[in-house]
């Protein structure tokens, strides 16, 4: 059996194997180097999961032409954003020709072609826009959707360029840094409210690092030689979650004195540590990437 792929003879290195077999390999391959398995042919057919399983005993030894094609995650996911939008942007109009059973329809099959390239929260935002779209004649459809498509603005500027997306990032953190600092002055002036939003922000803006964390690591940054001051990310995030998790145990007591000491003398320097390592590797916000 002869395999290709995007074009390229391969061999899989699986002697005695079946053709499951090599595509398991080759799926774990792309994988590895931040693509995904778009396409399997077999004598010309294009197959489908069905036929892939139907036809996954064959033996590599035997007979046959299999093309193999692969895509970046990457160019899949900004696909993937940059037509979930212009869905969100006809169904906030209301000028979708196909009437209401046309936004769902336009939806569903958004979802059931790029669902799978989703991380979980994205996924939520997926269902959120579906169960709008179920009832696109309630009032304020748009502003509804706001909240998807903001969001998933946002994934397509981090999947295009995840470079930049760094850099504003700790430029974010440069202009708002003090922020934390104000936690223990507004919980002693009862702003709780303005308060958490603090916090929410410092913890939005760090689950903005991890989501761009594996879009780097496609275009070729070495997530793991990475340090912040000294540590390995993954050692770095161990003591900052420690300090996120207490965080949210001083809030769930009710401690003003607790939230505003690891707010201040915990959180702060860590993400300052954290954000000067990014602004250093990446450059510092629009125009200033390296």
């Amino acid at each position: 059996m002869r395999i290709t792929l995007n074009g390229n003879g391969i061999d899989i290195g699986t002697p005695g194997g079946t053709l499951g077999d090599a595509l398991a390999a080759l799926d774990d391959m792309a994988d590895k180097s931040g693509e995904v398995l778009v396409a399997v042919r077999f004598d010309g057919k294009e197959l489908d999961a069905e036929g892939v399983s139907r036809e996954g005993s064959r033996p590599l030894d035997g007979p046959g032409e299999v093309e193999v094609l692969t895509v970046p995650v990457r160019d899949l996911r900004t696909r993937a954003f940059s037509s979930a939008i212009a869905a969100l942007d006809l169904a906030s109009t209301g000028r979708d020709a196909a009437g209401a059973a046309g936004l769902a329809k336009t939806w569903s099959e958004w979802r059931a072609a790029f669902e799978g390239l989703l991380s979980a929260d994205e996924a939520s935002l997926s269902e959120w826009a579906a169960k709008e779209l179920a009832d696109p004649d309630a009032p304020a459809l748009a502003e509804r959707l706001a909240p998807v498509r903001k969001a998933f603005a946002e994934r397509l500027v981090e999947s295009e360029d995840p470079e930049r997306a760094m850099a504003e990032a700790a430029s974010t953190w440069t202009a708002k840094r003090g922020t934390l600092g104000e936690v223990p002055v507004l919980l002693q002036t009862a702003r709780d409210r303005d308060a958490m939003s603090a916090i929410v922000f410092c913890v939005e803006l760090v689950n903005k690092v991890v989501r761009l964390l594996p879009e780097l690591g496609r275009r070729g940054f070495d997530v793991d030689a990475f340090t912040v001051d000294g540590a390995a990310l993954p050692s770095f995030f161990e003591g900052l979650n420690a300090s996120l998790r207490e965080l949210m145990s001083a809030f769930e007591a009710r401690d003003a004195v607790g939230i505003g000491d690891v707010a201040l003398y915990e959180l702060e320097p860590r993400l300052d540590a954290l954000f000067a390592a990014f602004a250093a590797r990446f450059g510092a916000g629009p125009g200033g990437t390296k």
